[in-house]
């Protein structure tokens, strides 16, 4: 599962595209979980068709940076197809596959 901000989550005729405003923070001390991000994205990649389901997040505010999760839930209706990922930031983006 991928968790993605509700609000960069746009829904048009029938077609879901996740495009995320900012690059993902790799800062020092969270390292760990960057990496560990980053290896199970090239995961899904290479063995899932780029496929991946989606836990949305709620920000507590939208424009915050960073933002902080006010309530997320599993969108179990919802199979993103990554389109776009750069190994080396984890900045992606991905549209719903039927």
């Amino acid at each position: 599962m991928v968790a993605m901000w509700n609000h960069e989550v746009v829904r048009e005729g029938g077609v879901t595209i996740y495009q995320p405003r900012f690059v993902p923070t790799l800062k020092a001390g969270s390292g760990r979980v960057s990496l560990k991000w980053i290896a199970d994205l090239k995961w899904a990649i290479s063995r899932c068709d780029r496929r991946v389901r989606v836990v949305i997040l709620i920000a507590r505010e939208a424009n915050a940076d960073p933002r902080a999760v006010l309530a997320c839930y599993p969108d179990d209706d919802l199979v993103m197809q990554i389109t776009q990922f750069d190994a080396t930031s984890g900045y992606f983006q991905a549209c719903s596959v039927r």
